[in-house]
């Protein structure tokens, strides 16, 4: 189809690195980045800042390319979820239904239309649903990729009330098995040009991961990404700090952030060790 729409899609479960991740493949000028756009509804409600440090409400991006019948579904909720689950579960189910279907296609097009410049959209939602339900649309042409964190770190950020209402501990344990295990089997189902990053490794050494998502997406990173960032025009959803012009403008470069390991208690390391053991060996300290 000619006039397909080529996304990147950021997928994998929060407190992982994706808007890291959304930021540096921003600083490409052919890459337009809507960040978490399957928030669009709760972030206008909201009327949060706009990564561009203007409120919500104010900003000229959002005001100008989307309206009150703007349709962006978020599919966490149980029902679409257990058709996920069905869908990649069930050997007999061939594909997913929603009900209803997001205006994904048209606010794109949009946009690309508005900046003839621009060869791909950036989708950092990283919901597995959303991803289906964008890969099922025959317009959309989808790059994904797959960012995964130590589920211990995962967890413990969580289970901390840093950025929003503190969670379970062993709950959140379970919801990064889940998350993880459900986009593996999703990428293998549809053998989708995919690029899976161990946020670990990628802090340690961002230019070997630099070049595999240069080579992936066919796009040229550049080597001052740190001054980039901190000055580039940039309007993706995210309720993550440090994607808001502030503190963009003090962005120093990828480091590794091992908090984590010192605020666990003993149960919780050992608990999280065991839960997390065979996806983070598989994964993200693979040699």
């Amino acid at each position: 189809m000619k006039d397909k729409i080529k996304v990147i899609y950021i997928s994998g479960i929060g407190r992982s690195g994706s808007t890291l991740l959304d930021l540096l493949i921003s600083t490409n000028d052919s890459v337009f980045s809507v960040g978490e756009i399957y928030k669009y509804n709760e972030l206008k409600k909201r009327n949060i800042e706009c990564s561009c440090g203007n409120k919500f409400n104010k900003c000229i991006f959002w005001k100008n390319f989307v309206n009150n019948k703007t349709k962006i579904i978020n599919r966490m909720n149980l029902k679409d979820y257990l058709k996920m689950i069905n869908f990649l579960l069930n050997p007999l189910s061939k594909k997913i239904n929603f009900k209803d279907k997001s205006q994904d296609y048209d606010l794109f097009t949009k946009i690309k239309k508005e900046n003839p410049n621009v060869e791909y959209i950036l989708d950092s939602s990283k919901d597995i649903a959303r991803l289906i339900e964008l890969d099922s649309d025959p317009r959309i042409e989808i790059y994904n990729i797959s960012i995964i964190r130590d589920g211990r770190a995962v967890a413990n950020s969580f289970s901390s009330n840093r950025g929003g209402k503190n969670k379970n501990y062993f709950i959140s344990l379970l919801k990064w098995n889940f998350v993880n295990f459900m986009m593996l089997k999703y990428l293998k189902k549809r053998k989708l040009p995919s690029l899976i990053i161990s946020y670990e490794e990628f802090c340690k050494n961002p230019r070997k991961y630099i070049n595999k998502i240069q080579q992936h997406l066919n796009i040229k990173i550049p080597k001052n990404y740190s001054k980039k960032i901190s000055k580039m025009e940039y309007h993706g959803l995210s309720p993550n700090r440090i994607a808001k012009k502030e503190n963009r403008k003090n962005f120093k470069g990828i480091k590794y952030d091992d908090k984590w390991m010192r605020e666990q208690g003993s149960f919780n390391k050992i608990l999280g060790t065991f839960l997390t053991y065979p996806l983070n060996k598989n994964l993200v300290y693979a040699k």
